[in-house]
């Protein structure tokens, strides 16, 4: 139980931010803010190159946020890409891929609850 009131009080604002002055350079969840430096991230593969994949939020995020706000994150870091003139993988699969893993999340965490 602590850990999850420590795991909340990281991802307020001014927690996160003083994280983020800690860990310059350091690229950071686009949930919560945090940088990668204090947080696990959550790696969805692509479907047409399963040896590679995207990180767009924390694992924390990952099981306490909404799909909306977890597709909003894979937006924002797929806009990131562009911007800085990466070769992009295709956004619709990225979403794709997101929705499958957050189902089988979902799945998981309802299996894990009847036994």
């Amino acid at each position: 139980m602590n850990n999850l009131i420590i795991e909340r009080l990281k991802r307020k604002p001014i927690v996160a931010a003083m994280f983020r002055a800690l860990h310059p350079g350091y690229s950071t969840c686009r949930c919560c803010g945090l940088p990668w430096k204090v947080i696990e991230h959550h790696r969805v593969n692509y479907r047409t190159l399963p040896y590679m994949g995207f990180s767009a939020v924390c694992e924390y995020c990952w099981q306490h946020q909404p799909l909306e706000k977890i597709e909003e994150a894979t937006r924002k870091l797929y806009n990131s890409w562009s911007e800085k003139g990466k070769e992009l993988r295709d956004l619709d699969e990225m979403l794709e891929e997101t929705r499958k893993d957050y189902e089988r999340t979902i799945a998981r965490q309802h299996d894990s609850k009847k036994n």
